[in-house]
């Protein structure tokens, strides 16, 4: 294999899945990394949420809607309110956010995008693996042509830094 296509087999775009399910995350990072050579990591805790999104690092979000982990300032919080707080921060209102949850009932969609303020939404489970990576792909298309805001270029690795390796879980 030439260096040149080892290069481009190489995972370019990183996925912040946020889910609680263990079972789903797993189904999510392999598809992820299987059938879209995209990088996966995890994190639940909304402090770790933040600082990967506004470092930089993230290029796009999956956000399960119903978190039982997941809590800020003492108080819980599900993926609505997560996906909020990213819509309404300038340094993460472009970063696209799909909701992905079991709740498809009819209005669901409609309520959880206008409550967050998500750019789409999904439900569980996936029954079509490659439409779902080309509804990821077409959302990372529309981020990479449009101007990406003027960042601090020590901005993530400080915040890297300030994340605990050990509570992000990547797919090997």
């Amino acid at each position: 294999m030439s260096e040149h296509t080892a290069e481009s087999l190489k995972p370019t775009q990183t996925v912040l899945v946020v889910e609680d399910d263990p079972v789903n995350l797993r189904i999510f990072q392999k598809i992820l990394k299987r059938r879209g050579n995209f990088n996966a990591v995890h994190s639940e805790n909304v402090l770790e949420i933040i600082e990967l999104t506004t470092s930089g690092a993230i290029d796009l979000v999956l956000m399960d809607v119903s978190l039982t982990n997941s809590h800020y300032d003492n108080q819980p919080v599900d993926g609505l309110w997560i996906t909020k707080t990213l819509k309404s921060d300038p340094h993460t209102q472009d970063l696209p956010v799909i909701l992905v949850t079991a709740n498809a009932m009819v209005g669901d969609r409609e309520r959880f995008l206008q409550k967050s303020g998500a750019n789409d939404y999904i439900s569980k489970p996936i029954v079509d693996q490659n439409q779902f990576i080309e509804l990821i792909r077409q959302y990372l298309a529309m981020t990479q042509t449009s101007e990406p805001p003027i960042q601090n270029p020590n901005r993530q690795a400080e915040a890297m830094h300030m994340i605990n390796p050990a509570s992000l879980k990547n797919v090997s």
